[in-house]
C-alpha cells in the first residue's frame, strides 16, 4: 500500500514510544511512507513463559503481531533486528520528587531503537531497510529464549548470559508497537542441594604466553533451589570448570558471585516439598538425567535436553 507524504504532526504520533515524542522530519519516499503508515496500525503483544522466576534463570518470550486491516500490506518486518528489539526495564523509584512511586526504568542507558526512532532519508537506513508482507488478518508470532539468539543475532536484554541475576520486578517492552508490554519478578534462588557430573572431555584453551593448549576439567551442574514452599530442580545451561567451588551452604541464597558461572539455567522439574541426594548423569550424547529423593525416600527421575542446538554443552 502506498500513500502521499506523511506530515511531520503524524509522524510524531507515530513515533511516540515509552511517552517521548521523538522528532523526526517527514519521509520523502512515498514508498516508505506507506509501510511506516501500514506498520503504526499493526497489533503487537508479549508474553513470557513464567511470571515469577528464580535468579539466573532463562526465560522464553513470544512476540505476537497481528495485521487487523482487510488487505495485504507491507510493513517493516516486525522480526528484524533493524526495526524492533525487546528492551528490559527495572523498578525503581522515581528520583527528584516527595512521595515517588516506583517506575519501571531502562537498565541500560542506551536502549535499542525501532522503526519509529529512525530517519528514513538517510542513505544508511535505505540500506538497512527490512519489509515483510502480511495478509489480511494475519497473526505471526516469534518465541525467544533469552539465552539464545534474538532475530537472528547473539543480542539478549536479559544478564548473565540470559539469566537475570538480581531479584527484583521488571518489564519487557517490544519496541515494535509502544504499548506492547509484560511485567514478572525475580526473586533469590536458594539452595538446597547440588549435583555435579563430570565431563569426560576437558576444556582446551590456548595460551598465547606458553604457546600451547591448556586443558581444563569441566562439568554439567544441576541444583534444587527453593521458590516459596515448593522445591525447584534446575540444570545449568554452560559445562563449568569441574574444579568451581559453592561458597553458599544450603539455605542460603546464590550470591550474584555464586551465580555468574552457573548460569543460565533451565527449570526441570518442581516439586511440593523438600529434595535430597540430588545427583546428575550422562544417557546419551545430547540426554542427561537428573534424580533425587522426595518426601519419605521416593526416587524420581527427570531427563533434561539442552534446548539450544548450539549449546555450549558438549560432554563427549
Amino acid at each position: 500500500m502506498r500513500c502521499n507524504l506523511i506530515s511531520i504532526a503524524f509522524l510524531q504520533s507515530l513515533v511516540s514510544l515509552y511517552g517521548l515524542q521523538m522528532e523526526i522530519g517527514p519521509i520523502r519516499d512515498p514508498h516508505i511512507a506507506g509501510v511506516a503508515q501500514n506498520s503504526s496500525k499493526v497489533q503487537c503483544s508479549v508474553r513470557v513463559d513464567r511470571e515469577v522466576y528464580l535468579a539466573g534463570e532463562t526465560a522464553r518470550a513470544w512476540l505476537t503481531v497481528t495485521n487487523p486491516m482487510h488487505e495485504m500490506v507491507e510493513v517493516f518486518d516486525p522480526f528484524h533486528l533493524s526495526n524492533a528489539a525487546l528492551v528490559l526495564r527495572g523498578m525503581k523509584l522515581e528520583e527528584g520528587e516527595p512521595g515517588a512511586q516506583p517506575v519501571y526504568r531502562p537498565l541500560s542507558p542506551h536502549e535499542p531503537r525501532s522503526w519509529r526512532s529512525r530517519s528514513f532519508n538517510e542513505p544508511q537506513e535505505f540500506r538497512r531497510l527490512v519489509t515483510a508482507w502480511l495478509k489480511p488478518g494475519e497473526t505471526r508470532e516469534f518465541e525467544i529464549d533469552s539465552a539464545g539468539e534474538w532475530f537472528g543475532k547473539p543480542f539478549s536484554p536479559w544478564y548473565a548470559n540470559g539469566g537475570i541475576r538480581d531479584p527484583g520486578e521488571y518489564q519487557i517492552r517490544y519496541t515494535y508497537c509502544p504499548q506492547a508490554h509484560v511485567e514478572f519478578s525475580v526473586v533469590p534462588a536458594v539452595l538446597i542441594a547440588h549435583g555435579i557430573l563430570p565431563l569426560s572431555r576437558p576444556l582446551e584453551v590456548y595460551d598465547e604466553t606458553e604457546r600451547k593448549i591448556r586443558q581444563y576439567p569441566r562439568a554439567l551442574r544441576a541444583f534444587a533451589l527453593r521458590l516459596g514452599e515448593k522445591s525447584v530442580v534446575v540444570v545449568g545451561r554452560r559445562d563449568t570448570p569441574a574444579d568451581a567451588r559453592l561458597r553458599t551452604a544450603p539455605g542460603m541464597a546464590l550470591s550474584e558471585y555464586e551465580l555468574v558461572p552457573f548460569s543460565p539455567y533451565d527449570r526441570v522439574a518442581e516439586v511440593n516439598g523438600p529434595v535430597a541426594n540430588l545427583a546428575i548423569q550422562q544417557v546419551d550424547q545430547a540426554t542427561f538425567e537428573v534424580l533425587w529423593t522426595e518426601a519419605g525416600g521416593r526416587l524420581m527421575r527427570r531427563s533434561y535436553q539442552p534446548r539450544l542446538s548450539k549449546s555450549k554443552l558438549s560432554p563427549q
